[in-house]
């Protein structure tokens, strides 16, 4: 062997006694992979969204879907009340109930003149302090509600389709209608389905009242789908979207099922699955999975069997808005660790005043300078928000 001339003697020396053969154990390597969610905000101009929540308070709210816990209405009043206190100013919230509580039958529908009696108008205000003391007027009402009535859903949207402050004109502010109902629309004398004097399968009835011997109640009690459908188009029709949450056990599957979907879509709100995964939508329903041509979910709607459902839910929603502070992750890390948040394509350690990360949900706090700076984004300035995952094969 030639060793070159420049070669040092202590080089030479270890490179001849280096040849001591050693054991290696084998290591498995990890295979990781790298999991990108990205949300460009800015294009409502950094406005806090309009939401009216349209409550079902109807006789069926009563009902214990598991003996010895709460009823639907008392499992939703609890969620609320915890949702609006973490939430109070993500969005300028108000509401209103059916059946109407100023009604004189059980078929009476939500009307505007409820709102200022039994109900929150929907505040002409972006001020924190205003927001939160909204959303607690909102928490109060909802917590005074008791189940009652029918279900006229479809009268009811169509009454808030003509609500001054979901349809005034303010440019780059998104308006929804939030209806939460556990299911079958009904109530509607003009229902086409309407018979009760032959067996009519069209009827579909949501009561006991579809029968020749019962001639008053058929009206009421047959199913309303094609009429709430129209209602939420009208509401779309008018810029105004229509968010889904269907609660309760009967909304899973059936006629109710099939008519939330119905509104869900119509409504311009529809669960998604942006990564065309079944996993992103089938969490509460295995047969549920993802439409890999419009990236929904096939259940469009948001189902929720109890409060905790309900929340995770919700938490969904707020994900979603277009001006908002918190970000609900389409992909959960394994480990928080190796999750990572980039702003305009910046880095940014988690703190208290930057970001942090709890059960799904990125927060920016809304005292910190990048929640400011969504809020404060536009068109033209848009803020890009990237979060990268790290996760095993």
């Amino acid at each position: 062997m030639r060793i070159p001339s420049a070669f040092p003697t202590s080089a030479l020396f270890l490179f001849l006694t280096g040849c001591t053969a050693y054991e290696f154990t084998p290591v498995s390597p990890i295979a990781l992979v790298e999991r990108n969610d990205a949300h460009v905000v800015g294009a409502q101009g950094g406005l806090r969204p309009d939401i009216m929540m349209l409550v079902d308070r109807s006789g069926s709210m009563k009902t214990e879907d598991v003996q010895g816990q709460a009823s639907r209405l008392g499992q939703v009043q609890s969620t609320m009340k915890q949702f609006l206190g973490a939430n109070p100013t993500v969005a300028r919230f108000g509401v209103v109930a059916f059946s109407s509580l100023t009604g004189t039958s059980s078929c009476s529908p939500a009307q505007l003149s409820d709102i200022a009696g039994f109900g929150v108008d929907i505040p002409n205000t972006d001020d924190l302090a205003l927001l939160s003391s909204t959303s607690a007027k909102v928490n109060t009402m909802i917590q005074g509600l008791s189940p009652g009535g029918s279900t006229p859903t479809a009268e009811s949207l169509r009454n808030l389709a003509s609500y001054g402050p979901l349809t005034a004109s303010d440019p780059g502010r998104d308006r929804f209608v939030l209806l939460m109902t556990d299911g079958l629309p009904n109530c509607n004398p003009d229902n086409p389905n309407n018979s009760c004097t032959v067996d009519n399968p069209l009827c579909r009835c949501t009561g006991n009242g579809c029968t020749p011997s019962k001639p008053t109640t058929c009206a009421r009690d047959c199913l309303d789908a094609d009429a709430s459908v129209a209602a939420v188009t009208t509401l779309r029709n008018a810029n105004i979207k229509t968010i889904v949450i269907g609660f309760g056990a009967e909304t899973a599957q059936g006629d109710a099922a099939d008519t939330l979907n119905g509104m869900a879509l119509a409504g311009g709100f529809e669960r998604t699955c942006p990564n065309g995964q079944a996993s992103e939508c089938n969490a509460l329903d295995p047969s549920d999975g993802c439409d890999l041509v419009t990236h929904t979910c096939l259940k469009r709607f948001y189902q929720a069997r109890n409060g905790d459902q309900l929340a995770s839910a919700l938490a969904a929603i707020i994900g979603r808005l277009p001006v908002t502070c918190k970000y609900t992750l389409t992909q959960i890390p394994e480990d928080p660790r190796f999750l990572s948040v980039s702003v305009n394509g910046v880095s940014v350690a988690p703190s208290a005043d930057t970001w942090a990360y709890a059960n799904g949900v990125i927060t920016f706090p809304e005292a910190g300078p990048i929640c400011k700076q969504l809020n404060s984004s536009t068109k033209a300035n848009p803020v890009t928000l990237e979060f990268r995952i790290l996760n095993h094969l």
